[in-house]
């Protein structure tokens, strides 16, 4: 894996901000001892991240913007295809064709201060995920639990 840096932050009267990005490049090759099979990946992504606030002439109010991505690879074992035994009625087995998770997280946020010990905060932020990992059963004479990609996650929340 290579990466590279870049961050940006200051004040502008009352804005104040942080921003941040990174390229990475991500490369890998499995191989199946047993099988020769071969698996190979190879991805370049962004991942930007940003912190905007607003602190209103009163300095008791402000409002901020933020926002970031981010990445969740597959660990070893969840690419391995071959069966693990956990305990004796069950196994799991891995996927080699998984692919990386992405998630997205936007929030807005609204702040007002009565006093240094006092604060009343309101958020609203949303969530999307892509290729989400998880796990299925199946119930055979044995049970079985492959881990699989499903695709996308979205949320809104308030606080």
């Amino acid at each position: 894996m290579l990466a590279a840096y870049s961050s940006l932050n200051g004040k502008l009267k009352h804005f104040s901000f942080d921003l941040g990005l990174r390229l990475e490049s991500f490369d890998y090759k499995l191989r199946a001892v047993s099988t020769d099979e071969q698996i190979k990946n190879n991805y370049l992504n962004l991942f930007p991240n940003f912190n905007i606030r607003y602190d209103f002439e009163d300095l008791k109010n402000s409002i901020a913007l933020s926002g970031n991505r981010r990445i969740e690879r597959p660990g070893y074992s969840m690419l391995n295809p071959f069966a693990v035994n956990n305990n004796p009625i069950y196994f799991t087995n891995g996927n080699t064709h998984l692919k990386p998770y992405f998630a997205n997280r936007l929030d807005l946020q609204y702040s007002h201060k009565w006093n240094s010990n006092h604060s009343l905060i309101f958020s609203l932020y949303g969530n999307s995920s892509k290729n989400m990992f998880t796990y299925i059963s199946r119930y055979n004479e044995e049970v079985w639990s492959p881990e699989f990609n499903y695709y996308n996650d979205y949320n809104l929340n308030q606080i």
